[in-house]
Formats: structure tokens, C-alpha cells, sequence
């Protein structure tokens, strides 16, 4: 029985915390494959499919364990000191490396396993082990950061569109988000040149996003009643959650761009300024204080007027 397995297969090794067990394996199956989501649409045949990526890879190996065997680098105590030092590695919850007889090594953890033993079968037992690919080893922080406006703002702005437009619902300011959208990221690039127009942009698309949404949900009484129900179909979710998602990067991103910048506070006089005068008495340079106060006159800001200088 032992040759003719070892004819197939050479011996598979379970390393993991720092132990080490060689064993036969009879069958070798491997699982693998892609997480397809499907967005199926009305009157329309087959589905818009979206890639979110590969699925773990699985390995399920059937193994029998004996006593007395003489093969190469096979333990003659497999049954029962190899089996239970190998089964008692399943609780030790940490990556390990499988050594596969047709694939090599590969880094996974061990998911699952089932020993049967049977009395007709005295020193034998068989066993299932399953273990699934692990790629922690080689992630990275950015795999867990949230998107950023200057990288992705626009293909939100893309994708609310393309629902919507699959719906066949439109508001103008979907047409006014993609606009916005491309004026923020080029004042992201350069922050310290447009302080106050990151923060008015981001608002401005934020009001858009929650116009929209008004209009999907019904919230504005001067919405048609047929634009409402389409909102019932099952493709609505993805417009509305990309229209908060597009509020939350605009949002995030303006907070981040300026965040890098030296930290910004609004004063009042009780005196008639100008920002001349007040770049001398602050001891701020005058370029920098006419580029957050934009807004204002340079030669004559009014007493209680918001001014913005640095802290």
C-alpha cells in the first residue's frame, strides 16, 4: 500500500511553530478561484461582473498514518506520535509552511481535519487535512488605508454616474459632481497654494452628493413620482452607497491635504485691518495670509470681520 502511494506523491511536510512533521499523502486536491460580484439589471440579459479579487487557495490532503513503516524520511512512529503531534499543531493558530509533493512550499494555516481509525485496521488511521493559503505574510499597511480623493474621488464620481444612468434616473448635479471632483484633486496637489478652495470644493460636492440623494429618496417633493420607485430596484444601493462614499473620501481628503499644513484659526478686530498691518503684527508672511483669505479685501477688512491666520 506505502509503495504505491509513494509512487505518486513523495512525502508532504507540516512546519509550524516551530515543529516539523513528514507524512505520506495518499490524494491531493487544491480549491481556488475569483470573487465575482454579479449586478444584475432589469430587461437587460446577464450581469455586469466585478472582480473584487482572488479567493484563499485550499489544500486537502487525505494521509494515512501507520506503524512500522521504513519509507525515507518518514517518522516508523507515524501512528500514533506523528498523527497526534500534527493534529495537536492545529491549535497553535499560527501560519505555518505546508510542503506540498506537487507544489512546493506555501505559506497557509491549518483550517480543518478528520481522523478515522477502525477496527478492522489495527495501527492505521486516515486522516483529511485541510489548510488554506495565508497571504498576511505580505500585506501591507496600504492594504488596509482608506482611499484618498486625490486618487479615487473621480472614479466615485464614475461609478454614482453609471448607476444612476443604469436606472435611469439623472440629476444635474451628477453632471456637476465629475467638474468638482477633478477642481478638488488639483487643489489637493498643491495645498498650501488653495487652503480655503479645499475646503469650499469638498462642501460643494458634498451638497451635490445630498441633493442627489434627496432626489433617490424621495426627499424632495419636486421629484416624479416614476424617478422614486426606480429607487425600489436593487441597483439603487450601489448608487446611493457610492454617493456616500464619494462624501466620505471628498470629506477625508480636504481634512488630510490640510492637516499637512501649518494649523489654521479665524480671529475678529475691533478695529478696521488690512492684511499688511496684520502680517507685521502676527510676524506672518503677507503671500500666505492672502492665500487663505481669499475671500477678503487685502487693504480693508471691517472690525469683527473672520480673519484666518496661523496658530
Amino acid at each position: 500500500m506505502a509503495n504505491d502511494i509513494f509512487a505518486k506523491y513523495p512525502p508532504a511536510t507540516w512546519d509550524v511553530a516551530g515543529q516539523s512533521v513528514t507524512f505520506q499523502v495518499e490524494t491531493l486536491q487544491e480549491t481556488g478561484g475569483n470573487r465575482l460580484v454579479q449586478w444584475e439589471r432589469p430587461y437587460r440579459d446577464g450581469a455586469k461582473l466585478d472582480d473584487t479579487g482572488s479567493r484563499a487557495k485550499g489544500w486537502t490532503l487525505s494521509a494515512i498514518f501507520y506503524l512500522g513503516g521504513s519509507e525515507p524520511g518518514i517518522d516508523p512512529d507515524q501512528y500514533p506520535d506523528a498523527l497526534n503531534k500534527l493534529l495537536a499543531s492545529f491549535d497553535e493558530h499560527e501560519t505555518g509552511t505546508l510542503t506540498l509533493p506537487t507544489r512546493g512550499p506555501v505559506r497557509c494555516r491549518a483550517e480543518s481535519y478528520n481522523r478515522v481509525e477502525t477496527s478492522a485496521e489495527r495501527d492505521v488511521a486516515r486522516v483529511t487535512l485541510t489548510f488554506l493559503a495565508d497571504n498576511e505574510d505580505n500585506t501591507t499597511a496600504a492594504s488596509f488605508t482608506a482611499p484618498s480623493a486625490r486618487s479615487v474621488v473621480r472614479q466615485q464620481v464614475e461609478a454614482a454616474t453609471f448607476w444612476a444612468q443604469q436606472q435611469g434616473a439623472w440629476s444635474g448635479d451628477l453632471s456637476s459632481l465629475t467638474e468638482f471632483a477633478a477642481e478638488l484633486e488639483g487643489l489637493i496637489n498643491s495645498p498650501f497654494e488653495a487652503m480655503d478652495q479645499i475646503e469650499a470644493k469638498a462642501k460643494a460636492i458634498d451638497s451635490a452628493c445630498e441633493r442627489v440623494e434627496n432626489a433617490f429618496t424621495g426627499a424632495s417633493s419636486r421629484v416624479p413620482a416614476p424617478l422614486n420607485r426606480l429607487l425600489g430596484l436593487p441597483p439603487a444601493v450601489a448608487t446611493l452607497r457610492g454617493l456616500r462614499a464619494l462624501r466620505d473620501t471628498s470629506r477625508r481628503a480636504a481634512s488630510d491635504a490640510l492637516s499637512s499644513l501649518p494649523r489654521i484659526v479665524t480671529k475678529t478686530f475691533p478695529t478696521p485691518k488690512n492684511l499688511v498691518g496684520l502680517s507685521g503684527e502676527l510676524g506672518q508672511p503677507f503671500e500666505q495670509l492672502l492665500k487663505i483669505n481669499s475671500g477678503l479685501d487685502p487693504l480693508l477688512i471691517p472690525p469683527g470681520t473672520p480673519v484666518r491666520v496661523f496658530g
